[in-house]
Protein backbone atom coordinates (compact mmCIF):
# COMPACT_ATOMS: atom_id res chain seq x y z
CA UNK A 1 0.00 0.00 0.00
CA UNK A 2 1.41 3.50 -0.88
CA UNK A 3 0.28 6.62 1.72
CA UNK A 4 0.26 9.29 0.53
CA UNK A 5 0.51 13.02 2.00
CA UNK A 6 -2.14 15.21 3.49
CA UNK A 7 -1.87 18.82 1.70
CA UNK A 8 -3.22 22.13 3.09
CA UNK A 9 -3.64 24.56 0.58
CA UNK A 10 -3.91 28.23 1.68
CA UNK A 11 -7.00 30.36 0.33
CA UNK A 12 -4.58 32.77 -1.69
CA UNK A 13 -1.43 30.01 -2.19
CA UNK A 14 -0.71 29.65 -5.90
CA UNK A 15 0.50 26.14 -7.59
CA UNK A 16 4.25 25.51 -8.21
CA UNK A 17 4.97 22.10 -9.08
CA UNK A 18 8.78 22.60 -6.90
CA UNK A 19 6.25 21.82 -3.79
CA UNK A 20 5.22 18.89 -4.83
CA UNK A 21 8.08 16.19 -5.85
CA UNK A 22 5.58 13.49 -5.20
CA UNK A 23 2.54 14.76 -7.70
CA UNK A 24 5.21 15.29 -10.34
CA UNK A 25 6.41 11.42 -10.30
CA UNK A 26 2.60 10.03 -10.35
CA UNK A 27 2.09 12.09 -13.41
CA UNK A 28 4.67 10.77 -15.56
CA UNK A 29 4.16 7.37 -14.19
CA UNK A 30 0.72 7.96 -15.49
CA UNK A 31 1.97 9.60 -18.90
CA UNK A 32 4.10 6.10 -19.40
CA UNK A 33 1.09 3.81 -18.84
CA UNK A 34 -1.28 5.33 -21.19
CA UNK A 35 1.40 6.84 -23.97
CA UNK A 36 0.65 3.77 -26.43
CA UNK A 37 -3.28 4.15 -25.87
CA UNK A 38 -6.21 5.95 -28.20
CA UNK A 39 -5.56 9.49 -27.83
CA UNK A 40 -9.37 10.57 -27.90
CA UNK A 41 -10.14 13.04 -24.96
CA UNK A 42 -6.95 10.98 -23.02
CA UNK A 43 -5.93 14.57 -21.02
CA UNK A 44 -9.02 15.37 -19.74
CA UNK A 45 -10.12 12.04 -18.84
CA UNK A 46 -7.19 11.34 -16.61
CA UNK A 47 -7.92 14.68 -15.17
CA UNK A 48 -11.09 14.83 -14.71
CA UNK A 49 -10.72 11.25 -13.03
CA UNK A 50 -8.42 12.37 -10.60
CA UNK A 51 -10.17 15.21 -9.50
CA UNK A 52 -13.89 13.90 -9.35
CA UNK A 53 -13.79 10.50 -9.57
CA UNK A 54 -15.95 10.72 -12.88
CA UNK A 55 -15.95 10.47 -16.54
CA UNK A 56 -18.39 11.82 -19.29
CA UNK A 57 -19.95 8.50 -21.46
CA UNK A 58 -18.89 10.00 -24.67
CA UNK A 59 -15.57 9.86 -23.50
CA UNK A 60 -15.54 5.99 -22.32
CA UNK A 61 -17.14 5.01 -25.92
CA UNK A 62 -14.67 7.01 -27.51
CA UNK A 63 -11.74 5.73 -25.23
CA UNK A 64 -12.78 2.60 -23.45
CA UNK A 65 -9.21 1.03 -22.84
CA UNK A 66 -7.81 4.48 -21.19
CA UNK A 67 -11.44 4.69 -18.94
CA UNK A 68 -10.26 0.83 -18.19
CA UNK A 69 -6.97 1.73 -16.99
CA UNK A 70 -7.91 4.83 -15.36
CA UNK A 71 -11.10 3.00 -13.19
CA UNK A 72 -8.87 0.27 -12.65
CA UNK A 73 -7.56 0.96 -9.52
CA UNK A 74 -3.98 0.32 -10.54
CA UNK A 75 -2.39 3.28 -11.18
CA UNK A 76 -0.46 5.48 -8.51
CA UNK A 77 -2.16 8.36 -7.91
CA UNK A 78 -2.88 9.04 -4.42
CA UNK A 79 -0.77 12.16 -4.13
CA UNK A 80 -2.52 14.06 -7.60
CA UNK A 81 -5.79 13.35 -6.25
CA UNK A 82 -4.86 15.15 -2.40
CA UNK A 83 -3.77 17.67 -4.10
CA UNK A 84 -7.13 17.98 -5.87
CA UNK A 85 -8.81 17.16 -2.82
CA UNK A 86 -7.04 20.03 -0.86
CA UNK A 87 -7.49 22.61 -3.17
CA UNK A 88 -11.52 22.30 -4.33
CA UNK A 89 -11.86 26.09 -2.59
CA UNK A 90 -8.95 27.37 -3.94
CA UNK A 91 -10.09 28.10 -7.60
CA UNK A 92 -6.66 29.45 -9.01
CA UNK A 93 -4.60 26.98 -7.87
CA UNK A 94 -6.29 24.53 -8.83
CA UNK A 95 -6.58 26.08 -12.18
CA UNK A 96 -2.56 26.38 -12.51
CA UNK A 97 -2.69 22.59 -10.98
CA UNK A 98 -4.52 21.19 -14.23
CA UNK A 99 -2.51 23.31 -16.27
CA UNK A 100 0.64 21.50 -15.07
CA UNK A 101 -0.56 18.03 -15.47
CA UNK A 102 -2.10 19.05 -19.02
CA UNK A 103 1.59 20.46 -19.57
CA UNK A 104 2.80 16.90 -18.81
CA UNK A 105 0.27 14.84 -20.54
CA UNK A 106 0.46 16.90 -23.73
CA UNK A 107 1.88 14.60 -25.79
CA UNK A 108 -0.14 11.77 -25.19
CA UNK A 109 -3.18 13.00 -27.18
Amino acid sequence: MILSKRYVIADGGRFTFDNFPEVTAEVHDIKRSLMHKPPYHKCEMVITFLRDHRLKMRWIELNPDVAAILTAGELVSGNIEALFEACRINKLFRIEYEGYIKQILQDIN
